[in-house]
């Protein structure tokens, strides 16, 4: 049977038909309300509030209640992606620069650094996508390991204090998204295998493209977006899901239920 304790999250919903919605389940019956109805991408804890990263309106800030406090245009046209929460900064994913961009939330929204990881600023080569901060580690994954790094999809830990890649933690993983550390183990979706990873180990596996992903407890969260390159794909996997949203899983029992969202590709999910 399955076993899933009462949570709220937030989920985005990137590109077409895109926004942010509260997911809320509470005695084993889930409700869904939108938040915001446009584009979004990464989305974080900031205080008692939340940023999210837009590609239409850039950066916005919520308070605790979900509502819009603050916004800036900054980063929007950069294919923004994923966003961590250090102090006041937030460090947000700039896919087209392939660069970190680094900006103050109490002053402005304003950049004010940036970490690259190709001297290249013109072209998407390492298509860097999520990002999670622990202490003084940035742990990226991204689809192509940039310089002295095989090529290929993978996850690297940065040292925020020596300011440079620390280790190469996985390699030759196909289209990597939604990094995160919880009690030392490190979880992401390994997206375009249909699946999420524990480590080494394969954690789960679905019919769609993995992205968004939150674990509380033996409650894992579990983002499934409409599969693009269907014909492609289809070399890899015998059948492919056509459907949007979120898979409840319990870690310890490994069952599961999906939710759907009226959405067509999930991106970030967080607990509140």
């Amino acid at each position: 049977m399955l076993q899933v304790k009462d949570f709220n999250a937030l989920i985005s919903c990137c590109n077409q038909n895109g926004g942010l919605y509260h997911l809320k389940r509470q005695k084993g019956m889930n409700t869904l309300q939108i938040i915001l109805d446009i584009e979004c991408r990464g989305i974080a804890r900031y205080g008692k509030g939340f940023v999210v990263a837009s590609n239409e309106e850039g950066i916005i800030l919520l308070d605790e209640s979900l509502n819009v406090v603050n916004f800036s245009h900054a980063g929007k046209g950069l294919d923004l992606h994923g966003i961590a929460i250090s102090g006041d900064f937030a460090y947000l994913a700039e896919t087209k620069l392939n660069c970190i961009g680094i900006y103050d939330l109490s002053n402005g929204l304003n950049r004010v650094d940036e970490i690259c990881f190709s001297s290249n600023r013109a072209t998407d080569i390492c298509h860097i996508n999520d990002i999670f901060i622990e202490e003084n580690s940035l742990f990226v994954s991204m689809f192509h390991l940039p310089g002295q790094f095989n090529i290929g999809g993978g996850v690297v830990e940065y040292s925020l204090k020596k300011k440079k890649v620390k280790n190469v933690l996985y390699e030759g993983i196909s289209q990597p998204h939604s990094v995160m550390l919880y009690k030392n183990d490190l979880y992401f979706c390994n997206s375009e295998e249909f699946s999420v990873r524990k480590e080494n180990n394969i954690l789960f596996k679905c019919l769609g493209y993995t992205r968004g992903l939150a674990v509380q407890n033996e409650t894992v969260l579990i983002g499934q977006s409409i599969t693009r390159h269907i014909n492609k794909l289809l070399g890899k996997h015998p059948n492919i899901s056509s459907d949007c949203g979120v898979y409840l899983l319990n870690m310890n029992n490994k069952l599961s239920t999906f939710v759907p969202i009226p959405s067509l590709e999930i991106y970030g999910i967080i607990f509140i």
